[in-house]
């Protein structure tokens, strides 16, 4: 069975925490494959969807990074965030995930600002989608306790 690549026009990224990451990997393929056949990914893409660390890579994809672009995003962020990160996993509902939010906040600042200028830090989604013309769904949970 094979995929017709003119037919992909969503992405969805899962969960994964640390492991997520591996959605680097992924976009390097799918970018290569589209390239192979005369086609470009971000193109065609009308819009992506993700859950926990996923929703990095869907708000990557809309914002048209390429994979090895988001990589050393990624590899800057690890830098400069690591003292702020959780690695103790019983403190992970009390932390509300791998992530705190602040440096989440932080990280789509930071995408925003390098792919739109950082006078528009603040963006909304009405914002995002009226730029890119792309849907993006974030999908979200709560692991506290309250």
């Amino acid at each position: 069975m094979s995929l017709d690549l003119k037919s992909v026009h969503h992405l969805c990224f899962g969960v994964g925490g640390s492991n997520g990451w591996i959605f680097v990997g992924i976009m390097t393929a799918l970018e290569q494959e589209f390239r192979c056949h005369k086609l470009s990914l971000y193109a065609q893409l009308e819009g992506a969807s993700g859950a926990s660390v996923g929703s990095l890579f869907a708000l990557a994809a809309v914002t048209n990074y390429a994979a090895i672009e988001f990589r050393e995003f990624l590899k800057r962020c690890t830098l400069r965030y690591k003292h702020r990160m959780i690695f103790n996993v019983l403190d992970l509902p009390r932390h509300k995930g791998v992530m705190r939010m602040d440096v989440l906040q932080e990280m789509v600042e930071d995408m925003l600002c390098a792919k739109f200028g950082c006078e528009n830090r603040g963006m909304t989604m009405r914002d995002l989608h009226e730029r890119t013309n792309k849907e993006l769904i974030i999908l979200t949970h709560n692991l506290s306790y309250e």
